[in-house]
Parts: C-alpha cells; sequence; structure tokens
C-alpha cells in the first residue's frame, strides 16, 4: 500500500506513529481559496508583499474562478487542521492592517467552494516504507493549477 494522503497522513500515522514524530514546522503558514475573479484578470497575478506577509490573486487559463494565495512567517500556532472556522480566523488575524486588495480577498473567503490553510510542514522519516507500505512525501496546493500534489516514495 501506498500512503499518498498528505501530510497529516492517516496512513504514515497507522504505519510509522504520531505525526508529531516525523512533522517539522519550517515557520510558514499558507492559506488558499478560490473566488471570482473580480479583476477580470486574464493569466496575471497581483501580489502585495509586507515585512513577513504576502497575497496574491491570480487567474489560470483553465479555472473559471480565480485563487487568492496567502504565506505569512509565525511562530508555531495553536489550530486542529480540520478546524475551518480557527483557519479563516487565524488567517484574517495574520493579514489584519494590510492595505490594497487584501482585505476584499479576505471577505471573499467565507463564501469561497474550496478553502485550505496549514503550516507548511517538511516530514522527516528514517524510512519511507515498513514491510509492504509505504509513505509519501508531500507538497502543499498549487493552487493556480486546482491540484494538491502528493509523490509517492518507494
Amino acid at each position: 500500500m501506498i500512503g499518498a494522503d498528505g501530510v497529516h497522513s492517516n496512513v504514515r500515522g497507522l504505519a510509522f506513529g504520531e505525526e508529531s514524530r516525523f512533522a517539522e514546522f519550517v515557520g510558514t503558514y499558507l492559506g488558499v481559496f478560490s473566488l471570482p475573479d473580480h479583476r477580470d484578470l486574464d493569466v496575471e497575478v497581483l501580489a502585495y508583499g509586507d515585512v513577513g506577509r504576502m497575497a496574491a490573486f491570480y487567474s489560470a487559463a483553465h479555472l473559471d474562478e480565480a485563487r487568492a494565495t496567502f504565506l505569512f512567517r509565525s511562530e508555531e500556532l495553536d489550530y486542529h487542521h480540520r478546524d475551518i472556522p480557527r483557519r479563516k480566523r487565524l488567517l484574517r488575524e495574520a493579514f489584519s492592517g494590510a492595505g490594497r486588495e487584501v482585505p476584499r480577498l479576505l471577505d471573499e473567503m467565507d463564501q469561497s467552494s474550496a478553502f485550505y490553510f496549514d503550516s507548511i510542514t517538511q516530514i522527516r522519516m528514517d524510512s519511507w516504507s515498513r514491510g509492504r507500505t509505504a509513505g509519501s512525501s508531500c507538497g502543499p496546493p498549487c493552487g493556480a493549477h486546482g491540484c494538491s500534489p502528493t509523490f509517492p516514495v518507494a
């Protein structure tokens, strides 16, 4: 069996043990959600940067909606990866006081049909397999393409 079910992998947890044994927080958080393209972007990116945080709004040729992406540096935050209301509050708090388009983007977050927020975390393991089970190496969602890459390692 190949466990390619993300950074919070249930398969890895069952085969290798608690996530906390392998997860290394790298000091950054990522938020991505879809929203209407109110700027009629033509495969363009609008980005807003500030010290320790960045927000972007972009479109892609194959998507009906645009994407908003937020990155910010932080100490490790306390939340459960399935607690969507808490994750949205944390994202809003991290971008409090940001100007330009950022408040409008954040206003769209609650109506979004797709929302992702989590730490950027590196999984380090001595071995990626045990018996007939192999773990995975995961990347964050690549929102411009509407995918979440996972690369099995056997």
